[in-house]
């Protein structure tokens, strides 16, 4: 594995700077820029992984926006077990608002348990995704 590669493949096109400037002015447009970045990230990704002498796309913006749109959608699917997770905090928080101890302690151990589980979870996706995007 070629670890410089990882920093230096932007610099391996001669347009970087206008290729990254107007991906950067995209990124602006609220929402659908975001979704833009990221179809045009997987594509970088895509070629990298494929060593095309040219790793950085030409910005693409309907293809890229579906790309994107996609990878917004996969990434939403993975996150449901996070919600899940997060609803016996949610209900509990707003069922025990009494202020007693007792009210304290559980949603507290909710916290806690829920909490601590929801971090797992995030670190399995954070290996996970890289894979997703990639199918």
């Amino acid at each position: 594995m070629d670890f410089v590669k990882s920093f230096s493949y932007v610099f391996d096109d001669p347009d970087w700077v206008k290729k990254v400037a107007l991906i950067a002015v995209v990124t602006l447009i609220p929402i659908v820029g975001f979704l833009v970045a990221m179809g045009w990230m997987l594509e970088v990704t895509r070629r990298v992984i494929n060593r095309d002498p040219r790793p950085l796309p030409d910005l693409n913006f309907g293809a890229q926006l579906g790309l994107g749109f996609k990878a917004l959608v996969v990434a939403l699917g993975y996150a449901v077990p996070v919600l899940i997770l997060e609803l016996p905090i949610i209900i509990g928080t707003s069922v025990l608002t009494d202020g007693s101890e007792m009210s304290t302690n559980i949603i507290l151990a909710l916290s806690v348990c829920c909490g601590g589980l929801v971090f797992i979870y995030a670190l399995l996706l954070a290996v996970m995704m890289p894979a997703a995007y990639g199918n």
